[in-house]
């Protein structure tokens, strides 16, 4: 009955399965993109660009160099209104704690419209809601001081609310591993995310996560009243059948309150994680900030739209 009703939603990203072209399928394919509005806006590079409250969602390592002592943040994603809508909510935050220690937390929740399920006969019998929910802590480590290593451990989970009057349920814990570079305005990322076992879903079959090995580069400067950050990071998702990924982003920030940003993510056909182009833009004032990231391109992303306060100090 319910493999009917996903025969009718191929690739939904958000469920808790997901067919890419060429027979490839991963479990709780949210996981593999950060949605937090800054990262998002320059192709979803996430490693080897200054940290801020959403290092916990890509960049464990870096809270340790972080300029700030705390950064809390919140944010809303409309993800892929043109294609499978779904509404994503973002709290996280991280700490520096004296020179050399870093601690993150985060937490997501994405619900997915309603779809019809439908059986043998083609007849449409009830509903269900795609719910997933991701929670996790993480810490971070200056080794020296040119290098940092982080760890953060998560819980993820999947609900297909509304069968047969229950909800169907994937429950899953996985870890994200840095090691982190830093040598003058450069930084070099190695990083292993969503590192975890096979998950079952309500289907009876079994899925890897969108587990992936990625490799980054990032540069910073400030020129007067003027800084450009640039972030470079691929990587290959594995476990199941192998496919690439990779992004390209930069940011320019007037004055320490205006930022402008553009990025690239390029997806291959088995990717958990589609390509897209992104836009965005940021505002800061005495340590509150605004930011916003709209995808302009990418046939599964086009429209989604992010947007994000927070404060630092």
């Amino acid at each position: 009955m319910l493999a009917c009703a996903f025969l009718f939603v191929p690739g939904f990203i958000g469920a808790q399965e997901i067919s890419a072209a060429g027979g490839s399928t991963y479990a709780m394919p949210f996981l593999a993109i950060d949605i937090s509005p800054r990262n998002l806006a320059m192709g979803g590079v996430a490693a080897a660009v200054s940290p801020d409250a959403y290092a916990h969602f890509g960049n464990v390592a870096a809270v340790s160099f972080s300029d700030s002592f705390m950064d809390v943040g919140v944010s809303y994603c409309l993800r892929q209104p043109s294609w499978q809508l779904s509404n994503s909510a973002v709290a996280a935050s991280s700490f520096r704690v004296g020179k050399k220690l870093g601690l993150m937390f985060g937490v997501l929740s994405d619900i997915g419209r309603a779809y019809g399920i439908t059986d043998e006969n083609g007849m449409v019998g009830g509903t269900f809601v795609p719910v997933d929910i991701r929670a996790g802590a993480g810490v971070s480590y200056m080794v020296a001081d040119f290098m940092s290593v982080g760890a953060a451990v998560n819980y993820a989970g999947s609900r297909l609310s509304g069968i047969s009057g229950s909800s169907g349920a994937s429950d899953a814990v996985f870890a994200d591993v840095q090691v982190l570079f830093k040598v003058k305005d450069f930084t070099f990322s190695l990083k292993g995310s969503n590192l975890g076992m096979p998950v079952k879903s309500v289907s009876g079959m079994s899925h890897w996560l969108p587990m992936n090995g990625s490799a980054g580069a990032g540069y910073c400067a400030s020129f007067g009243r003027h800084s450009i950050s640039a972030g470079l990071e691929a990587g290959l998702f594995f476990g199941g059948r192998a496919a690439f990924a990779g992004g390209i982003g930069a940011e320019y920030v007037f004055s320490d309150i205006i930022a402008l940003r553009t990025g690239y993510h390029y997806g291959s056909e088995r990717s958990p994680a589609p390509s897209f182009a992104s836009v965005g833009a940021g505002c800061k004032f005495k340590g509150l900030r605004l930011d916003l990231a709209w995808l302009i391109a990418g046939c599964a992303m086009r429209n989604t739209i992010s947007a994000g306060v927070g404060y630092s100090f």
